[in-house]
């Protein structure tokens, strides 16, 4: 089964490839430009071209890494006091911009902004908004040293952290998807110290355990877990 699977994946590539599949092509930029002209936008750019305030912050975390985080700290509305803050915390191999790529109203960004919070949207370290190292270079081997715990451990703390400075709040709502439950997990029980921070977590599509997980690509990537490293 898994080399039938490995060999489906390598004739995908292979055929992508013959026909200008591939990542900077002319043709795949022409074509996803053609499709939709924000796709080269950065989130802080679709927050601002959707009508909405756009911060950009950034905070080192205890081990080094300089993390970004994008803020929509009110709604059509305009501004107002007291607005509770809300930490929305993207997955696996995704960014902020995942939250305000859809119009206001299909965005949960937006929504939770004409909702009346005032909208923290964090980036884990490595993604597109947050490569920065205060001493390592994002080509350094030593760079991608680390997993979803070490986010849970330091990117998340440190995030939180500075949300909470900012808003002189004493706490916080927190969202997280797919992987960003699974920091989340991470944070509450190895640093429970974090738990009074929270006012209330949602998880969207949660990740705790893996023992059970059925898909075969997954599975078979994870034979090559010893070679990654």
């Amino acid at each position: 089964m898994g080399s039938n699977i490995l060999i489906v994946a390598l004739t995908l590539c292979s055929v992508a490839s013959s026909w200008g599949w591939r990542e900077g092509s002319v043709v795949t930029e022409e074509l996803f430009a053609a499709a939709n002209p924000d796709t080269y936008l950065t989130a802080p750019e679709l927050i601002a071209k959707k009508g909405y305030p756009a911060e950009t912050h950034t905070v080192t975390t205890e081990d080094g890494y300089i993390l970004t985080l994008h803020r929509i700290p009110y709604g059509k509305s305009g501004p107002s006091n007291n607005r509770p803050a809300v930490f929305v915390q993207h997955g696996l191999l995704c960014s902020s911009a995942a939250w305000v790529v859809m119009e206001p109203e299909k965005s949960l960004a937006f929504i939770l902004a004409d909702a009346g919070y005032d909208v923290w949207l964090g980036n884990t370290r490595g993604n597109t908004y947050s490569k920065k190292h205060v001493s390592l270079k994002s080509t350094d081997k030593a760079y991608w040293a680390f997993s979803w715990h070490e986010s849970g451990v330091y990117d998340l703390p440190a995030m939180i952290d500075y949300v909470l400075s900012r808003t002189s709040q004493s706490n916080l709502y927190y969202i997280g998807h797919s992987m960003g439950t699974t920091m989340f997990y991470v944070m509450a029980s190895m640093r429970p110290e974090y738990n009074a921070k929270i006012r209330a977590q949602f998880s969207l599509a949660p990740v705790a355990f893996m023992s059970n997980l059925k898909s075969p690509v997954i599975r078979l990537m994870a034979t090559f877990d010893n070679t990654l490293d």
